[in-house]
């Protein structure tokens, strides 16, 4: 009996473990009747402050009003960037979940916290170098005193703050100098994070252009436009496929990344990638979610053909082609003219390539 216990806990204990991991930083409780854990280094503040609030199906359930936090936030979590965003929130009184470190030997069962209260507990770690959370358990509701010298500190030290004047080709300047804290002084004193060249290049496609992936960061922290078009009509995530920029690629696409916005020649970030050899730029958006694979081009060409059509059959253009193959690429479209990637490949002499295909 006892060995029939400690199975199905360890297999619990298991599972719980597995889920965490694959769901990123929160358990699932519908299969793990327990509260959702967070871990401060996968997630961001919004994401947190959303973890917090309670929906309609939670208000009345005692095992999910609990956060589980399973570590302390580092030092640098909270950025100054973000007291804009929890400034907004401190007068909220929305019913919000308590915040338990697993290290806790109670539960605050019959406590709550609102969403205003929570937030003051993020601006005074910030603002006082606290560690988050202070303690084990946290369950802050909305304190007026609290909230007057919060909001007393706010203004002076931001609001009073007189705004940088610039105009365009001096932020131009500055991000193509990557000063990144001289662009994040002017944006926070309202520059716009959207301006255009004469070009209509964005400074986020300026950065892109650049290689400056910290600018590219800073610049989309923001609320930079990753989808914008310049006259040419690339987009600061259309140019980081088609140069190979992988990191920025995966940037843009957490960050709203419109798939059905394309280049001069009605292509996508993945064709001109396949036809320049970044395999892990390739690798990347084929397997993301939804992605267009199969787009065609206005030459008629989808990725895999142009793989085929304007590669050179090497090494690095099979792999892209495996690529392609195992993401589910259709093998057997043809180009305008009716020829298929497979017979491209058999009248290049792409061997290798023809055998994938075949």
């Amino acid at each position: 009996m006892c060995l029939s216990v400690a199975l199905i806990v360890s297999s619990l204990y298991a599972t719980a473990q597995m889920m965490d991991s694959e769901k990123t930083h929160f358990v699932d409780t519908a299969a793990f009747r327990g509260p959702f854990h967070v871990n401060f280094l996968n997630t961001n503040v919004a994401e947190y402050i959303e973890k917090l609030k309670k929906t309609d199906s939670e208000t009345n359930t005692v095992a999910i009003n609990l956060l589980s936090l399973v570590n302390q936030a580092p030092s640098t979590w909270i950025q100054r960037k973000e007291l804009a965003y929890l400034m907004k929130l401190i007068d909220s009184k929305e019913p919000a979940k308590c915040a338990v470190s697993v290290l806790a030997s109670t539960l605050p069962l019959k406590d709550s916290a609102t969403i205003g209260g929570h937030a003051m507990d993020l601006i005074d770690a910030y603002r006082l170098g606290k560690e988050y959370p202070s303690f084990l358990t946290s369950c802050p509701k909305t304190d007026p005193v609290r909230k007057a010298e919060i909001k007393t500190w706010w203004e002076a030290k931001f609001s009073n703050q007189k705004p940088i004047t610039m105009n365009t080709a001096e932020m131009i300047k500055l991000v193509e100098t990557n000063d990144l804290a001289a662009v994040e002084q002017a944006l926070e004193s309202g520059a716009s994070v959207n301006i255009t060249d004469d070009n209509q290049r964005s400074l986020l496609l300026i950065a892109t252009n650049n290689r400056l992936v910290d600018m590219a960061e800073l610049l989309v922290a923001h609320g930079a436009d990753v989808n914008q078009q310049a006259d040419n009509k690339d987009s600061p995530f259309l140019y980081a496929g088609a140069s190979g920029q992988t990191e920025l690629v995966q940037l843009y696409l957490d960050n709203g990344a419109n798939f059905e916005i394309f280049n001069r020649y009605h292509g996508s970030a993945l064709i001109p990638a396949c036809e320049r050899g970044h395999v892990e730029t390739v690798r990347l958006l084929a397997n993301t979610k939804n992605y267009p694979i199969d787009h065609i081009n206005r030459l008629g060409w989808t990725a895999l053909l142009e793989t085929v059509i304007l590669g050179d059959g090497s090494a690095p253009y099979q792999e892209i082609v495996q690529i392609l193959k195992d993401a589910g690429a259709k093998l057997d479209m043809p180009d305008h003219d009716g020829v298929t990637a497979l017979q491209h490949a058999q009248r290049k002499g792409f061997t290798a390539i023809a055998r994938m295909l075949q």
